[in-house]
C-alpha cells in the first residue's frame, strides 16, 4: 500500500491491480490530498473509465482512471490528486 507524501499538495499516484471476477470489484484507496481511506464499487462493465471521485473527508477532487486488460482478465486503477497539468 502507498501512502501519499507528507505534504499533501505533492503528486501521488498509485495504481491498483485487481482481478476481475464478476463486472463489478470493491476496492479500498487513500486519498492523494488528505490520506483518508475511501471505498469505491468499480463498475467494470461500461470497460474504461476516466472520472472524478470528490474525497468525503476533504472533498478534493481524486482524479480515477480504470483501465481493463482483458488478456490478463485484470483491472488497473490509476489514482491521482485531480490538479495535475498534462503537457
Amino acid at each position: 500500500t502507498l501512502s501519499p507524501s507528507s505534504a499533501a499538495s505533492d503528486v501521488y499516484k498509485r495504481q491498483v491491480h485487481g482481478v476481475i471476477m464478476k463486472n463489478f470489484v470493491s476496492q479500498r484507496i487513500s486519498c492523494p490530498h488528505c490520506g483518508h481511506h475511501i471505498h469505491l464499487d468499480l463498475d467494470a462493465s461500461m470497460g474504461d473509465q476516466d472520472y472524478i471521485e470528490e474525497c468525503s473527508a476533504c472533498c478534493n477532487p481524486i482524479h480515477l482512471n480504470m483501465h481493463i486488460d482483458h488478456a490478463r482478465n485484470k483491472l488497473e486503477l490509476h489514482v491521482d490528486s485531480g490538479d495535475e497539468q498534462i503537457f
